[in-house]
């Protein structure tokens, strides 16, 4: 390992939480009464053009002053903080396909959405199936459970809310490099084992082969570019299957301290999250979590969510190629291969 990698990062994304609250005006905003009428009109444009996916150019999607707006905040979730929160879409105004097509048009700005199953849906739901995490039919986003920090497989991940539960479901997200920065400082023999392979199992979603699996570090930083990759979940499913080398004492031990830091409230921070929101956040840079939720007769908790190659996205290490097929920066990568021809709407 180069001595570089257990030295501290410097980065804007290195924050703890009482520094993002101190900095919402940097990373929230609320869309205004030109930025609807904007929407407005690019969704007419949109319709007349007659999409048939979720894949949307920009360019069908005409924007002026918020496609300004877009790009810088493509910058901030990259090179800056690693989160953005737009805020105030007007849900009332547009019925359930058009608000679908608004999320994709303005996520145009962002990156292109990329598979989440190998069904090959581009936007997903997210809701409560009446499913339990513990069953392994399950994914996070089918059940009111609460979900641990984790990435996701993609450059970006996007959430829109188009309501809130009754009660619980609070978004939560730290900086994956400031959990980087504490290990480095407190037990940098730890940290070397964190960049060294983990073993994840692919599941049902993804594969349709049995005991399918491959070796990723938690942390790397390539050309310069700092990355995580961390969903605790598939590492211990992983180690189900025989043919996985079982974890050392020590390498859970780092795992365990991830998720120790990762909930450290000086580290995470509550991310207020409301309908007509839309959540924004790098991979690499950012885990995320949720508490557990209830829904009501009247709230009934329902996401939209979209997974992106960002435009601007970083050079991943070659050992991200299992896992995004291309590792190059600029390339469309991540998502889940499809097993359908052709991509579904």
């Amino acid at each position: 390992m180069r001595q570089n990698q257990i030295e501290t990062i410097q980065s804007p994304a290195a924050w703890h939480s009482q520094q993002l609250y101190d900095a919402t005006d940097r990373w929230q905003y609320y869309v205004t009464q030109s930025d609807i009428e904007e929407i407005d009109n690019a969704l007419a444009h949109l319709k007349s053009c007659h999409p048939d996916s979720y894949r949307i150019h920009k360019h069908d999607f005409p924007l002026s002053r918020l496609a300004t707006k877009l790009e810088n905040i493509a910058e901030e979730v990259e090179n800056g903080l690693g989160i953005f929160l737009l805020r105030g879409v007007p849900l009332s105004r547009y019925n359930q396909d058009d608000l679908k097509l608004v999320y994709a048009g303005l996520i145009a700005y962002i990156g292109v959405p990329v598979p989440q199953s190998k069904a090959g849906e581009l936007i997903g739901d997210v809701g409560d199936t009446g499913k339990k995490l513990t069953d392994k039919t399950a994914r996070g986003t089918t059940s009111r459970d609460p979900l641990p920090f984790h990435t996701d497989r993609s450059d970006v991940v996007t959430l829109f809310c188009l309501q809130q539960s009754a009660t619980g479901g609070a978004s939560r997200v730290v900086s994956a490099i400031a959990i980087h920065n504490e290990i480095a400082k407190s037990r940098p023999d730890l940290l070397q084992l964190l960049y060294q392979p983990y073993y994840y199992a692919r599941v049902h979603w993804e594969t349709d082969k049995k005991d399918d699996y491959y070796p990723l570090p938690i942390f790397s930083n390539y050309h310069g570019c700092f990355a995580i990759r961390y969903l605790r979940y598939f590492i211990n499913l992983s180690q189900e299957i025989d043919s996985v080398p079982k974890m050392s004492h020590e390498q859970i031990e780092a795992l365990n301290l991830v998720e120790r830091l990762a909930n450290d409230p000086n580290l995470c921070a509550d991310m207020d999250f409301e309908p007509g929101d839309i959540q924004i956040l790098n991979n690499f840079v950012s885990l995320h979590s949720r508490a557990g939720y209830e829904n009501s007769e009247k709230k009934r908790r329902h996401l939209l969510r979209m997974w992106l190659s960002a435009h601007n996205n970083r050079p991943l290490s070659p050992d991200f190629k299992p896992l995004f097929g291309e590792t190059k920066q600029g390339v469309i990568r991540g998502g889940v291969p499809v097993s359908i021809k052709k991509i579904e709407k």
